[in-house]
């Protein structure tokens, strides 16, 4: 079962006001037309419509209440599960944990959220910048891997910058700034 606290990225005590600006933020982030490439117009497409299905069954009073009384049978079941592994465990038998890796990249998430300074390349040397400064800037996208260049964009707002920042921090891809307008 999916998790739609976590595909809009906020904890289940989760106010409707706060379900709402996430909901409104990640759309933003993930529209197709953002998208040059097929591959990825289609990856954020995909991405488009799980985060219209959490949202419409968060925003909903009834639905959401439905859902949190399936999540918590579900979490009886990976409670039980979680017993087994660590029986499992004192006999000797390890399994991959990728636990620690979600977690750390969950906590950068976080801690990207919080902060409000941006990393960018200008003139191919990498620079730190507030969103503020990356509002109205033409921007390029480069893949982090592989160098191959994703698009071009014009970030016009502070939710665009933060939208764009957010993609590029999860699939590790690179902003080149083109023009930076003070």
């Amino acid at each position: 079962m999916k998790n739609y606290y976590e595909i809009l990225d906020v904890e289940p005590g989760a106010t409707q006001a706060e379900i709402r600006e996430q909901y409104l933020f990640l759309i933003q982030a993930w529209h197709p037309d953002k998208f040059p490439n097929a591959v990825q117009k289609a990856k954020a497409e995909e991405k488009t419509k799980e985060i219209n299905a959490a949202y419409e069954s968060l925003r909903n009073s009834v639905k959401r209440a439905e859902y949190d009384r399936r999540i918590r049978s579900s979490r009886s079941n990976q409670t039980q599960e979680y017993r087994g592994r660590e029986a499992a465990r004192a006999a000797g038998r390890r399994e991959e944990d990728e636990r620690p890796q979600k977690e750390q990249a969950r906590k950068e998430r976080i801690d990207w959220k919080r902060s409000s300074n941006i990393r960018v390349f200008v003139d191919g040397q990498e620079r730190i910048l507030r969103v503020g400064e990356l509002v109205k800037a033409t921007v390029q996208y480069v893949d982090g891997a592989t160098k191959e260049e994703m698009g071009f964009d014009t970030l016009r707002t502070h939710a665009a910058v933060r939208a764009a920042a957010s993609r590029c921090l999860k699939y590790g891809v690179e902003i080149h700034i083109r023009q930076l307008v003070r």
